[in-house]
């Protein structure tokens, strides 16, 4: 029999969709309030290990994964110059043994749609940006900067690192910069001759930098993540703008399906890599219901 304690979860990302897919699964009543208006599409590549993968299985999402993403049997390394790097295993190092559940890559927007599609009409309410959390005996208000207001006997935050959720009982984590940029983009297979003999990552490794490529939308797309060493300090954003000539700089004389990558950019974006401390706390000491 479905529960009647009522759990809202703020946040519509890939957290917030799939904790409401794995709560309604055990009978829960769960709803997602979400900031945008509509699901936005964030081109990027997003890698669904085998123990994530299993889970989503379990709320029977395998059949779909399946359809979307592109799987992953190994890691292949290679040098800035292309030469393979052999390790004990040889020279593409295994990501995963093929005794356990498949890992896929998946372009984010079509993840986030099967994971909103799997969801019953209704439950996930868009334009709903979170701006306060009050403690009430066994209830919690919740307020949107829309004039709306909801009541759950649970509230779980999946709303990110500008969390609300996570200000209003009381914690605050400061971001520490690893000294490292990331450069993300995404390109269509088709402008790149060696494309379809991609079939797993390939990640290329020298000089403090790393280039990643893997393909994701069924082949369709090769997903690029370019790591160089920065001083300065950038936002925490998937969307700050890119330059694509100060990236060829960074990777003039490297292996020409890293150049080739580069030169087939249309744009590409960056983002800091940071390392947050671990919370002291997760929750707050709501009372239970006798």
């Amino acid at each position: 029999m479905p529960s009647s304690l009522r759990i809202a979860i703020v946040g519509g990302g890939i957290g917030g969709l799939t904790a409401a897919l794995a709560l309604r699964a055990r009978g829960l009543d769960a709803t997602v309030f979400e900031q945008a208006e509509v699901l936005r599409e964030i081109g990027a590549g997003v890698s669904i290990h085998p123990n994530a993968a299993r889970l989503l299985k379990r709320i029977g999402l395998d059949g779909q994964l399946r359809k979307i993403g592109s799987p992953i049997s190994g890691i292949t390394l290679r040098t800035s110059q292309g030469d393979a790097i052999t390790t004990p295993a040889g020279p593409a190092t295994p990501a995963f043994s093929r005794d356990v559940d498949q890992g896929y890559n998946v372009h984010r927007a079509d993840f986030l749609n099967l994971l909103f599609a799997a969801l019953p009409k209704g439950t996930v309410n868009l334009g709903h940006r979170c701006i306060q959390l009050k403690e009430d005996g066994n209830r919690i208000h919740l307020s949107f900067a829309n004039g709306a207001a909801a009541e759950a006997d649970v509230v779980i935050g999946a709303d990110g690192i500008r969390s609300v959720v996570q200000r209003e009982i009381g914690l605050h984590s400061r971001p520490t910069s690893e000294g490292s940029m990331a450069n993300r983009g995404l390109i269509p297979a088709e402008r790149l001759a060696w494309a379809n003999d991609l079939k797993d990552p390939a990640l290329w490794l020298g000089s403090g930098r790393s280039f990643l490529l893997y393909p994701v939308a069924s082949g369709r797309l090769i997903n690029m993540a370019a790591f160089v060493p920065t001083d300065t300090e950038s936002e925490e954003s998937w969307s700050a703008p890119g330059d694509i000539k100060a990236l060829a700089v960074e990777y003039a004389g490297w292996d020409k399906p890293v150049q080739d990558t580069i030169n087939s950019l249309d744009e590409t974006f960056r983002w800091g890599i940071y390392d947050r401390a671990p919370l002291p706390y997760w929750s707050t000491n709501h009372a239970e219901t006798p």
